[in-house]
């Protein structure tokens, strides 16, 4: 026959302690994204944000122009360009923006299919004139259904 070395009172009582401590949990994980929530919105005037998307093919990708307005009246832009090439395997991504304080910025990305996976080089300038470079490099393994990413970067 088989014995517990646990009573029955103990599990009801451990039980309960996991409850409570997953409804204190929950009860803060919710008033933690309510702050949140209320940070955010505090950073937008009345919390609102307008966005106006126009996208257009082109014969080989498409581009992209995109408008906000916050609450306070401010604009902010974004002007991107995609351009692929189908034989050579590559795409090229070209944006530039200004953001609601009127700091401008833009970014470069070019992504070069592989024989098993891709490489994506990405150059961003910031609107202080920082530069970022990024280099993510995917392997993949299709008899193993799965891919490897590597992500390299730097701050110029």
């Amino acid at each position: 026959m088989f014995q517990s070395k646990f009573s029955f009172k103990g599990m009801v009582a451990v039980t309960a302690l996991a409850l409570a401590l997953s409804a204190a949990a929950s009860d803060a994980s919710a008033a933690g994204g309510a702050r949140a929530s209320a940070a955010r919105a505090a950073g937008r005037a009345n919390g609102t944000v307008t966005r106006t998307t126009q996208r257009t093919r082109t014969d080989n990708g498409f581009t992209v122009h995109s408008t906000a307005t916050n609450g306070k009246g401010q604009t902010a832009t974004r002007d991107a360009t995609v351009v692929r090439d189908r034989e050579a395997g590559t795409a090229t991504r070209s944006a530039t923006w200004t953001n609601f304080e009127g700091g401008q910025g833009s970014s470069t990305s070019t992504r070069t299919r592989t024989d098993n996976g891709s490489v994506t080089e990405t150059t961003v300038t910031r609107p202080n004139g920082e530069t970022l470079e990024r280099t993510a490099t995917r392997v993949c393994d299709k008899s193993a259904k799965s891919c490897t990413t590597t992500i390299e970067h730097s701050h110029n």
